[in-house]
């Protein structure tokens, strides 16, 4: 008689579990098919879209305006001065490279007098200086080409004061004012010139340095009076600081020019351009009229004295609503291209205010 068995062999309960243990159903691999389909499909849709919209955007609005009226921002450069009558020309011919520096600062040299070392600098710049001294006996200045020697014209400038106070300080009293009403002549020769910013703020330097020069001759040595009131007419320097916010206009039409071209290289502007460049999102007329409207009330405010701080008003579009954005490009350039100008308003404002006083 055969015995119950009570309990199972391992085998058995091994056997018995694969048994009861059902084979997984793949049910859900079609699911995920269609998943993967619709996330491809919505990708490639979007892609699609991106290519289309600016075509579609271009088709809608991509007409740029007709054109810009700024003939009242275009300088009168018309007039080509003879080259014997050009400051420019003796100017550019200084060369300072390896000369001992002289310090903008003449009190010090006041301060601190030293015959011995005024006279050193005078040595190793007099050839210079007869450069200089050619261009003081011109009425006109036109650049003509790049001026490498903007940092030489502010150094002689700079000793010319002082040799100004080195002739008063040796009784030579009408020499020292001819010396500094030369500076402040030339000063307001490139001040006054249809020249670009840069040419107005050296010119605003020089007569700065021949005025000092000028002012304390005048208050040392009160017994020789000069007649000051020659000078007045070199007061008003508001033409040339108008001719010069012109000229940065035109720098500016030249930057949408060179966008248009592709040879712009500024890379705070490029850098940040990541969509396509069509007459959608680049309308040169239109950006032009950013900077017209912008440069026609800079030179209005010219002449107002206390000057008025600019009014600048930038487009500042966030990155996000560029890709919907008209002239989204021309925006991004004008407000690369546009400067706040009151310092150089205040300038032509502060020299005026300093030729008055000679003559009180």
């Amino acid at each position: 008689m055969h015995q119950l068995r009570l309990f199972a062999s391992s085998k058995e309960i091994k056997a018995m579990e694969i048994v009861n243990d059902p084979v997984p159903v793949e049910h859900d691999k079609p699911h995920q098919k269609r998943l993967l389909v619709l996330v491809l499909g919505f990708i490639v849709l979007l892609a699609a879209l991106y290519s289309l919209i600016p075509n579609l955007l271009v088709m809608v609005k991509g007409e740029d305006i007709t054109g810009v009226a700024d003939e009242d921002l275009k300088p009168n450069d018309k007039l080509i001065i003879p080259v014997a009558e050009n400051a420019f020309y003796p100017l550019s011919r200084i060369v300072i490279n390896g000369l001992t520096p002289i310090n903008p600062d003449l009190q010090k040299y006041i301060t601190d007098w030293d015959d011995g070392m005024v006279e050193k600098l005078w040595n190793e710049y007099r050839e210079n200086y007869e450069f200089y001294d050619d261009a003081t006996k011109l009425n006109s200045y036109q650049r003509v080409g790049a001026n490498d020697s903007i940092n030489g014209i502010r150094s002689i400038a700079r000793l010319s004061a002082i040799r100004a106070i080195y002739l008063a300080k040796h009784d030579n009293i009408q020499g020292a004012y001819e010396e500094a009403k030369k500076t402040i002549k030339l000063g307001y020769v490139l001040q006054n010139s249809n020249s670009d910013l840069l040419t107005f703020l050296v010119g605003n330097a020089v007569s700065g340095y021949g005025l000092n020069a000028y002012k304390w001759i005048k208050t040392n040595y009160k017994e020789n009076e000069d007649n000051a009131d020659e000078l007045r007419q070199y007061s008003d320097v508001h033409n040339g600081i108008k001719n010069a916010l012109r000229q940065e206009y035109l720098v500016g039409i030249q930057s949408i020019r060179e966008v248009l071209s592709g040879t712009y290289d500024d890379r705070s502007f490029t850098e940040k351009i990541k969509i396509k460049k069509n007459n959608y999102y680049f309308k040169p007329n239109l950006t032009q009229s950013y900077l017209a409207d912008f440069y026609r009330k800079e030179v209005s405010l010219v002449g107002v004295c206390p000057a008025p701080e600019s009014e600048i008003i930038k487009f500042n579009t966030p990155g996000y609503v560029l890709y919907f954005e008209e002239n989204a490009l021309g925006k991004i350039l004008f407000d690369s291209l546009i400067l706040d100008y009151q310092s150089a308003r205040q300038k032509a404002c502060d020299h005026q205010q300093k030729m008055a006083e000679l003559s009180e």
